[in-house]
């Protein structure tokens, strides 16, 4: 593969997989917006997303602000629970510059969705999809000569 540049973007997409249950979803958005995440959801969310690659998507968008978690009508658990790690991530480098570390950062979100799937009953279809997107970051950071 020939070196690409890492995205500044957070992104997902998916191949079916469950829908996350809407009343969680809700609670997390609520929870997430008091703590300044922006929230596109919905149709909105969709297009923005497709847009920029993905089927939903953290980003992390300005330096020491909290975000924008982007999903479609119907996001999947995978979608939810992965990006909530981005946004832990990015946290807990106190909302930080990250633009050098967003291979790393993907590749330790999958590890942690490959993790949790199995415990959570997710499907083999599920985690294949994981595996893959895995996969093709573990491609990206070997072709960009990443540390």
């Amino acid at each position: 593969m020939a070196a690409e540049s890492a995205p500044s973007v957070f992104r997902s997409t998916s191949e079916g997989g469950a829908a996350f249950d809407p009343a969680k979803f809700a609670k997390i958005q609520t929870a997430l917006e008091k703590q300044g995440v922006t929230f596109v959801a919905g149709e909105e969310g969709r297009r923005l997303a497709q847009a920029l690659g993905g089927e939903a998507l953290y980003w992390p968008a300005e330096v020491g602000k909290p975000g924008i978690m982007v999903f479609g009508p119907s996001p999947t658990r995978a979608q939810v629970v992965e990006e909530q790690l981005h946004y832990g991530q990015y946290k807990a480098l106190g909302f930080g510059p990250i633009s050098d570390k967003v291979v790393d950062l993907e590749l330790q979100a999958q590890d942690k969705l490959l993790q949790v799937g199995p415990r959570l009953g997710w499907s083999d279809q599920e985690l294949s999809q994981i595996q893959r997107a895995r996969d093709q970051w573990q491609q990206l950071k070997q072709g960009s000569g990443g540390p």
